[in-house]
């Protein structure tokens, strides 16, 4: 676990790290500590983290709300892809933010 924190604090853009913590996590019985990450890395404001875990959570949500939808749990479908959005609002939220204070830096 501890190489693949290290390989995203050095290319914090490579989903592929993402996924495989998520993995390492899941694999440990510990699935919420993914989301418990994301959280952590949007309340720090590390826009690119914020964004790999969140695109990560974003597309295993995706994912739950297509099978819900096969299994007939058109709600639930709904409720999955609600929670997509929510990701990634947030992650335009603060890749805005980053935005307007590297602007205001040029002031």
């Amino acid at each position: 676990m501890k190489k693949v924190k290290e390989a995203i604090n050095i290319a914090p853009g490579e989903l592929m790290f993402y996924r495989n913590l998520q993995m390492i996590y899941s694999s440990a019985g510990q699935s919420d500590q993914f989301e418990k990450d994301y959280r952590h890395s949007f309340k720090e404001k590390d826009s690119a983290k914020t964004k790999g875990y969140g695109l990560v959570l974003a597309q295993q949500l995706r994912q739950k709300s297509f099978k819900l939808y096969a299994d007939g749990k058109v709600d639930e479908s709904i409720e999955a892809i609600i929670g997509m959005l929510g990701f990634y609002r947030e992650i335009d939220i603060q890749s805005r933010e980053k935005i307007r204070s590297l602007g205001q830096k040029k002031d």
